[in-house]
C-alpha cells in the first residue's frame, strides 16, 4: 500500500462526493421504500451503482458543478454531511470526530444512516 496525501482540493471533492452519496442514498430509501432492516439490506446494491457514479472521476471544480446543478451550494452539502454524521455518532453514543468548518471525515463505517 502506497501512502496518499491528498491536496486541499481533492480532500474538499472527497468530502463533497460524500455529501452527495449521502444525498443519494435518501432519495434511493424513499423512491425504494427502503426501512429498518431493509434499508441495511438495501445498501450494498445502492453502494455498487454508487461506485460506478460518473461524479467519482470529476475534480473539484467539476464537483461544484454538479452540486450546483443539482440547485444545492456546497456548503449546503457540507452541512448536511455533518448533520449526518453528528446524528450517527449520537445514536452510536459516541462523541463526533466532524468538524463543522471542514468536515473532517471521522472513523465511522460507511452504512446506511
Amino acid at each position: 500500500m502506497a501512502i496518499n496525501i491528498p491536496t486541499k482540493s481533492e480532500k474538499r471533492a472527497s468530502e463533497l462526493r460524500d455529501g452527495v452519496r449521502l444525498l443519494a442514498w435518501e432519495s434511493y430509501k424513499i423512491e425504494n421504500s427502503l426501512k429498518g432492516q431493509k434499508a441495511f439490506d438495501g445498501y450494498e446494491c445502492f453502494n455498487d451503482e454508487w461506485k460506478e457514479h460518473e461524479i467519482h472521476g470529476f475534480n473539484l471544480v467539476a464537483v461544484e458543478k454538479f452540486i450546483k446543478a443539482l440547485g444545492y451550494t456546497s456548503e449546503e452539502v457540507l452541512a448536511l454531511r455533518s448533520e449526518v454524521y453528528e446524528r450517527k455518532a449520537k445514536m452510536n453514543g459516541q462523541k463526533s470526530t466532524i468538524s463543522t468548518s471542514t468536515s473532517t471525515i471521522s472513523t465511522f463505517d460507511e452504512a446506511p444512516y
